[in-house]
């Protein structure tokens, strides 16, 4: 599991976060190909390169985390970018 605490703590929903937990290493086969569908079925565009695309990297963050896309989507740009440095170290090197 990896914590990352956040910079700026996010509201989302009546809720406050601080700090979130992936759980990356619990992803199946199934959550990537979820995730993929999810993306082409609300965007109308496939994922070509799943760790490159930061809409991939979010949805699988938000996954991992078991929290809604939003509140990855809503993080400022210092803690996203920490997050989908995490995301980015689990996809490509499956740690």
């Amino acid at each position: 599991m990896i914590t990352i605490k956040l910079k700026e703590t996010i509201k989302y929903e009546d809720k406050e976060y601080k700090e979130l937990n992936f759980k990356f290493e619990d992803l199946r086969g199934k959550d990537i190909i979820d995730i993929e569908t999810e993306i082409l079925m609300t965007t109308n565009m496939p994922v070509l390169v799943n760790d490159i695309d930061s809409r991939f990297i979010a949805h699988a963050a938000a996954k991992a985390a078991n929290v809604d896309i939003g509140i990855i989507e809503n993080l400022k740009y210092c803690d996203f970018k920490e997050v989908k440095r995490a995301a980015l170290n689990f996809l490509r090197l499956g740690e």
